[in-house]
């Protein structure tokens, strides 16, 4: 089983076999701060032999480079949507037969990711080069296919992590299920009510409030906040989580107000 940490007391404890203290287990690990997970998950590592480690890790956390999906560039196909499941004309522009039903002055029903033209626009953005459909493809362009995945079967594939944070919400996503509503967000960024500075003032002064820059303060008082992109508290619409550091940018940095610091509020 490897080596055996030089904590004896971990082999003393009894084994869990009962479904109850399975159960108050789980609620243990689930309850547990960061801290503490990172703890337990270090001296598991230790007892597990290298190879069922590195199983483990290749099938929860790391996939092949080729099964993430990639987003298109920019903001191509961004949508303001209030529902997800929306099937606007935004969503069908691109599909000749809706712009036909549009001319006409019918409502259209059809999604845009439903169609073949969608995957085509999905394969063209990863790879550069528009598909072929199979009416349209010669025996040469077969061929090479074939050969393509004979070559692909032989060699082992590049493995990336399956998870990675989202640049626009900051949220943790996977990066295999990624598609054009997982990221719902506001374009631009919160900023204070004027109607609530001086509740604010006050509650500063009195309770020792956190300053209301700081991000825990929009999880605090949501009613404090507007957004300049739509005026409502709902995220107004959906794109694709992509993957990478923050950018902020400069023009839509929030212009917070002067406010007091904790003591010299003024009541």
């Amino acid at each position: 089983m490897g080596d055996v940490p030089d904590n004896p007391e971990y082999l003393e404890q009894p084994t869990l076999t009962d479904l109850e203290e399975m159960k108050r287990l789980k609620h243990a690990l689930t309850s547990a701060p960061r801290q503490a997970m990172s703890k337990i998950i270090s001296q598991i590592y230790r007892w597990v032999p290298p190879e069922v480690r590195q199983r483990l890790i290749e099938a929860e956390l790391l996939v092949p480079d080729d099964e993430a999906v990639q987003p298109p560039d920019g903001r191509d196909y961004l949508r303001y949507s209030p529902h997800p499941d929306d099937t606007s004309r935004d969503y069908c522009s691109p599909i000749p037969e809706s712009q036909d039903h549009d001319s006409q002055g019918h409502e259209t029903v059809v999604d845009w990711e439903d169609t073949p033209e969608y995957n085509k626009y999905i394969e063209y953005k990863r790879t550069g080069v528009w598909p072929k459909s199979p009416g349209e493809m010669s025996d040469s362009d077969v061929d090479e296919g074939n050969e393509a995945d004979k070559s692909d079967t032989a060699r082992p594939k590049k493995l990336r992590n399956r998870y990675a944070i989202c640049k626009n919400c900051e949220e943790a996503f996977d990066v295999t299920a990624n598609t054009d509503k997982s990221c719902h967000r506001h374009e631009k960024r919160p900023r204070p009510r004027e109607e609530m500075w001086e509740s604010y003032k006050l509650e500063l002064h009195y309770c020792g409030a956190i300053q209301l820059d700081d991000p825990r303060s929009q999880d605090l008082h949501p009613t404090w906040f507007d957004y300049p992109c739509c005026d409502k508290p709902e995220p107004c619409f959906y794109d694709w989580h992509r993957e990478g550091k923050p950018t902020p940018n400069p023009e839509e940095t929030i212009k917070w107000p002067s406010f007091p610091t904790p003591g010299h509020a003024n009541s």
